[in-house]
């Protein structure tokens, strides 16, 4: 029997699900309240309002209660807030603690610790995550200092040991391997008469080559180094005063560890001395910034709801900036953030804008993967990652991130170029871009002349 469908056919199919997009908007606040399960998917749950949390237990004899609060204090503030326990009672560190929220969800990008056990340190633990092997080379630094690179020698247990001669070699460092570690991958490292930094180690050549960590044993710098390592933000406000004088304590520490992932607010009432206001002047910030557009902002200017802002002397500002931290003061009147920088002096909002451009330039050239039947290794096909590698970037200069003028460009290689080990392998390499961040200003100068 013939019908309309012998004439136009239709056939309408499902567009495929959407990719997940990175949220750049959701904090994480971590403490060690017992409100919530030690372990488990219990260990966070979301809070989109302070009336919620106070239902669910919590109060402000809370730590993580008194950072959602200057969180939801803002003019602008997250919908959403997150908090992870740390079961420090059951021997858990912060970082043992984020890797596992980090497995239980991936859902937030900004980190409030709520401790602040911010004493420099002297001493540290450098562990290696495998043995050394033929062909292995070991260089790093102490406080940028480099010991001299130890070559594998015989067996892994010789080369650990020719490790710890070198590392302790360097003047003022003591270095053993840790007899507690039957593996000899732990090294046990101190220095005498100044902050312990150990930086750039690598295990080169050979057939395996070991990764390696420092344990510091201090919440702030391994909480610091865990948001490096993790693509994620890390903001700490803290009343040491070494930061605003000469010695720059734990800001100089994550300085000279060239961490652009973690940010040092100097903030005198870090410790809740005067009840009225927040001690967590970083919550207040992180609550201020991330609602917004990434690209959109600056965290320089930026007055924080329920912080307090010290007086500092013209020398103590100095400081704090020169150790690239940041600073709460008056200004004119008016209480704003001073400089919005990272430890490694990159600016926040530029960290957290290259973090949201790669995240949504991976996630739109993977929805076309997945919505189209292939994208063929032709010209053509590579014109369609082109097209939406573009279409990120313009999306990122509507925003205000990258700049108009000049504009970017994008280099994509001819298929023809392209080896035939890539093509085997359905690799199309070597797709770049450049782009001029917009930035922002945050100082100017006007002369003038005026004349009669």
């Amino acid at each position: 029997m013939s019908g309309l469908s012998d004439i136009v056919e239709v056939t309408i199919t499902r567009q495929a699900q959407p990719v997940s997009a990175a949220t750049f908007s959701i904090p994480l606040i971590l403490g060690e309240s017992d409100i919530l399960d030690p372990s488990g998917s219990g260990k966070t749950a979301s809070y989109a309002s302070l009336s919620e949390m106070v239902s669910a237990g919590w109060s402000d004899a809370n730590e993580e209660y008194k950072a959602a609060a200057a969180m939801f204090s803002q003019d602008v503030s997250p919908n959403t807030v997150i908090i992870g326990r740390v079961d420090t009672a059951g021997g858990e560190t912060f970082n043992a603690a984020l890797d596992a929220i980090l497995i239980l969800r991936q859902d937030w990008y900004a980190i409030v610790a709520c401790t602040r056990d911010s004493a420099t340190t002297d001493a540290a633990k450098l562990v290696f995550d495998a043995d050394f092997v033929t062909g292995n080379t070991i260089d790093g630094k102490v406080n940028t200092v480099a010991w001299a690179q130890v070559p594998f020698n015989t067996d892994h247990d010789t080369t650990a040991s020719d490790l710890e001669t070198a590392i302790g070699a360097l003047a003022g460092v003591t270095c053993t391997l840790d007899a507690g570690d039957p593996t000899n991958r732990t090294f046990d490292i101190s220095v005498s008469g100044s902050e312990l930094v150990i930086t750039d180690v690598v295990v080169a050549g050979g057939a395996s080559q070991a990764g390696s960590t420092v344990n510091y044993g201090d919440d702030i710098i391994d909480v610091a180094q865990w948001a490096l390592a993790n693509e994620k933000l890390f903001i700490t406000a803290l009343a040491d005063t070494a930061i605003k004088e000469a010695g720059g304590g734990i800001a100089k520490v994550l300085k000279d560890a060239a961490n652009d992932r973690a940010a040092v607010i100097f903030y005198g009432n870090a410790a809740g001395g005067d009840t009225a206001f927040t001690p967590y002047a970083e919550a207040a910030l992180i609550g201020k910034i991330l609602p917004k557009t990434p690209g959109s902002y600056t965290a320089m200017f930026k007055t924080l709801a329920t912080a307090k802002p010290d007086v500092l002397t013209s020398a103590e500002l100095s400081y704090i900036w020169s150790h690239n931290a940041n600073s709460y003061n008056t200004v004119a009147g008016i209480n704003i953030l001073r400089e919005g920088q990272t430890a490694e002096g990159t600016f926040i909002d530029t960290r957290i804008g290259v973090d949201w451009l790669a995240a949504r330039i991976q996630e739109r050239i993977y929805q076309r993967f997945v919505d189209l039947d292939k994208i063929p290794f032709t010209d053509a096909g590579a014109a369609v990652i082109e097209g939406e590698l573009r279409a990120q970037l313009d999306e990122a200069i509507d925003v205000g991130f990258i700049a108009e003028d000049p504009a970017y460009t994008v280099t994509v290689p001819k298929v023809a170029d392209v080896d035939d080990a890539d093509k085997a392998n359905r690799l199309l390499p070597d797709i770049e871009f450049e782009a001029t961040e917009a930035g922002a200003i945050h100082k100017t100068i006007i002369r003038g002349r005026i004349v009669v």
